[in-house]
């Protein structure tokens, strides 16, 4: 068991042989960013896969610590180390720290039980502390904050950054509801599709490219999505640059139903896609007002919270500058909603409602 000292910057490691009877057995102390406090830890096995093919070639530990606040962009943040674990101490791998989104609504993650010798599983809360008690969804809803979806992790070692704990969607084939759109095309091209009749107002997408060739490649080859509303006007944006840099971003920006000053809009990671496979990946998930982004599969993840004035209904996929004999296939699905079967004529969910009737509380949708 992992505990938090919180403002002395230490994780207690704990042993028992009953799970009823604890001792002391190390700590983990300052390491990586310490901000204002450490919270939330975690010590989880996680396998180690190959880079190109997937298959697993060892195992290891991984130290995760959530700090509130002092994260790079401001707020709350998770940081995680992996290394070994003998029992008793964890000892890191290496000096680096490194976080698990690099947007900034995923806080927290807590891993599930029982996994071990196959991918672990997490789900993080969708928020950050600088803004949390102020976002709109209070006003109608009566409640604020979500969960992301839950992810599966491995680490791995990406090109020229090294270690990363790599997170992907974990399997969505029980929510998905029917494939809304699906195209495949070499060079340039791109596909629009309105998901105004998606009842769930949610999407799950999947874009795979191949045959990528470095030397064809320029600054300007771009592989773009955006999310709009056709009544306000609100886009939000995202899109990957595969020479350069390698930056991937998402803009929210020109969403005009939250102003706050802490609410950064514009985040963005470097992805040195892997240039010997030639292949690169990207999975999402919009969901109303939230957006998750597994890049490079999964070698960076981003969540990002956003609130239109108005429903995004309207999304749109492209590639620009891209090489004629690299392939794009790009296909979107359709969720289920997972509060359709709970909902009252009047469209209601009721829960946490007594017996004698002491607690209500009734979630609205947002639009």
């Amino acid at each position: 068991m992992v505990v938090s000292y919180a403002q002395e910057f230490a994780v207690g490691i704990f042993t028992s042989p009953d799970l009823k009877s604890w001792t002391h057995a190390s700590n983990f102390s300052y390491h990586g960013l310490l901000g204002a406090q450490y919270e939330c830890p975690n010590l989880v096995k996680l396998p180690v896969r190959s880079a190109i093919g997937g298959s697993i070639v060892g195992e290891a530990h991984v130290m995760s610590i959530s700090i509130q606040p002092g994260a790079p962009l401001g707020g709350s943040v998770t940081e995680y180390f992996p290394g070994d674990f003998n029992g008793t101490h964890f000892t890191t791998w290496d000096a680096a720290t490194r976080l698990t989104d690099f947007a900034k609504d995923n806080y927290a993650a807590q891993f599930f039980y029982g996994t071990d010798g196959d991918n672990a599983v997490s789900m993080g809360w969708a928020s950050n502390w600088q803004y949390a008690q102020q976002v709109p969804t209070g006003n109608l809803e009566g409640w604020r904050s979500s969960m992301t979806v839950a992810r599966e992790h491995y680490l791995t070692k990406a090109p020229r950054i090294g270690w990363v704990v790599a997170s992907e969607l974990h399997d969505p084939a029980p929510v998905l509801n029917e494939t809304a759109a699906s195209k495949t095309w070499q060079g340039d091209g791109s596909v629009a599709l309105d998901f105004s009749d998606v009842e769930s107002n949610a999407l799950y997408i999947d874009i795979k490219v191949s045959g990528l060739d470095a030397t064809a490649i320029t600054g300007a080859t771009t592989l773009n999505m955006s999310f709009t509303s056709p009544s306000s006007g609100e886009t939000l944006r995202s899109g990957f640059y595969f020479g350069g840099d390698n930056p991937f971003f998402v803009d929210r920006g020109l969403m005009r139903g939250f102003d706050n000053v802490f609410f950064t809009d514009k985040f963005s990671v470097a992805d040195v896609w892997n240039m010997t496979a030639g292949t690169w990946r990207l999975q999402a998930v919009m969901d109303r007002s939230i957006l998750e982004v597994y890049v490079d599969g999964g070698v960076h993840a981003g969540t990002v919270t956003f609130f239109p004035t108005q429903p995004l209904t309207l999304l749109s996929l492209g590639s620009v500058n891209m090489p004629k004999d690299t392939k794009i296939e790009a296909t979107v699905y359709a969720l289920k909603s997972a509060w359709k079967e709970y909902e009252n004529e009047q469209g209601t969910v009721h829960g946490n409602v007594t017996s004698k009737g002491k607690r209500h509380m009734e979630y609205e949708p947002l639009f």
